[in-house]
């Protein structure tokens, strides 16, 4: 006698099965400002392109009178985006490229913590967002970056799909070494 074994079971648990559950739609934008010791870095991100758990999104990165634009082929699975590839875009036209030539352009967006000490507090706060309020929360941790006892801010709301909406690294002097936020956001009216 055979049994059938059904799969279902086994690939709803699994995560790394590829499927949707973003909910950004082609022509969704996204500005995101960065200061790290005063210097500003913008990064706006545009869906382009869906295909099931697939996406190309555009990633111009603006520091200074500079700015680098990608397009970043990824995959959604329970387990987050996983980026796939990626192309460098220089006058409309793309270019071969490799992810740590993308990381490296994104790295200045990334804070210097040297040690978490652990959470210390946490608390529901309300964002408004490109005219959109997104109730969200707070959570703040006592850390050490660049060398200095300092509390780091994290804004965080699972049904905001881009990732985090802000956040902040002050010493314990009250200098800001590290802050961002979204500063804008919208997509494009879809046809029904």
């Amino acid at each position: 006698m055979i049994v059938p074994i059904s799969f279902d079971s086994i690939d709803d648990e699994n995560p790394y099965i590829a499927r949707s559950n973003d909910a950004r739609g082609v022509g969704d934008w996204i500005a995101t400002s960065f200061v790290t010791n005063g210097k500003p870095i913008t990064v706006r991100q545009r869906v382009l392109s869906r295909d099931g758990a697939m996406s190309v999104t555009e990633v111009a990165i603006t520091d200074g009178a500079r700015t680098q634009t990608f397009r970043l082929r990824s995959e959604t699975t329970r387990s987050g985006e996983h980026p796939l590839d990626v192309t460098k875009v220089e006058n409309g036209i793309e270019h071969a490229t490799t992810m740590a030539v993308y990381e490296a352009a994104l790295q200045k967006t990334v804070p210097n913590v040297e040690r978490n000490d652990g959470t210390i507090d946490v608390e529901p706060v309300t964002l408004d967002v490109g005219g959109r309020k997104i109730d969200a929360v707070r959570t703040t941790y006592k850390v050490v970056a660049s060398g200095k006892a300092a509390t780091m801010s994290v804004v965080h709301s699972d049904a905001f799909a881009w990732g985090d909406l802000g956040g902040d690294i002050v010493t314990d002097t009250g200098k800001t070494l590290y802050s961002t936020k979204v500063v804008d956001m919208g997509g494009a009216t879809r046809a029904v």
